[in-house]
Parts: structure tokens; C-alpha cells; sequence
């Protein structure tokens, strides 16, 4: 779920700014995207009693996010192809899981929003 949470957190924002995680944690409105993102995963998560290795999402999220600064998630290459993603697999999931938990997930259903409505553009 760590791996997971950090997808939600870096793929679908990098991928509609089109910049690498440097450039998201750099910017204080996208990284504000960034943590949004990581907080809604972590809240879903943790009312579906997952066992997390930390108590702090936006710490976890950041420092993950420095160790690879130069990153390019592949939902923003498979965009830069026009390729479809697997936005339903990462942020969709957590909006689906948030919804049925009645858990709110705004940050991440804008972000899906934006991502399958560009992908319904290339068809």
C-alpha cells in the first residue's frame, strides 16, 4: 500500500502539471495537490484499517519524493504518447474505495476528472 500511496500522491499530479516530482514538491500549489492527494489515500486506507509504517502522509510522501526528484511517473509518459493510464488502478481506486466508505476524495476525483476527460479527447 506504500508504493501505492505514493502513486497516488506524485502520477496523477505530475501528469496533469506535465512536470517531474522536483518540480511538483517545488511549487507550493502543487505540492498542496501532492499532499492533498497522499492525505486522501491515507484517510481511505486507514478507515479500510490498513497497517501503515507511518503516522505522517505528507512527511512520508515528501521524503519519497526527494529521493527521486528527477522522476517522470508513467502516467505522465503514457501521456506524452497519448497512451491511456491507469488512473481507475491509482487515483480512481482510492475514489472508489473513498465512496463506498462514504470517505470524500476531492483532490483525487478532480485529478481523474481531468486525466480520463484528456484521455477521452485522443480516442
Amino acid at each position: 500500500m506504500t508504493i501505492v500511496k505514493c502513486n497516488v500522491a506524485f502520477s496523477a499530479p505530475c501528469t496533469v502539471w506535465k512536470k517531474n516530482v522536483q518540480k511538483m514538491l517545488k511549487d507550493p500549489g502543487t505540492r498542496n495537490v501532492v499532499s492533498n492527494c497522499a492525505k486522501e489515500a491515507f484517510h481511505v486506507g486507514c478507515t479500510y484499517k490498513v497497517s501503515f509504517s507511518f503516522t505522517d502522509p505528507i512527511q512520508y510522501i515528501i521524503k519519497f519524493g526527494h529521493k527521486m526528484p528527477l522522476a517522470r511517473p508513467s502516467m505522465l509518459q503514457d501521456h506524452k504518447k497519448k497512451r491511456k493510464s491507469e488512473i481507475d488502478f491509482i487515483n480512481g481506486a482510492v475514489c472508489e474505495m473513498g465512496k463506498r466508505l462514504t470517505v470524500c476524495t476531492p483532490f483525487n476525483q478532480v485529478l481523474v476528472d481531468i486525466i480520463r476527460k484528456r484521455e477521452l479527447d485522443w480516442i
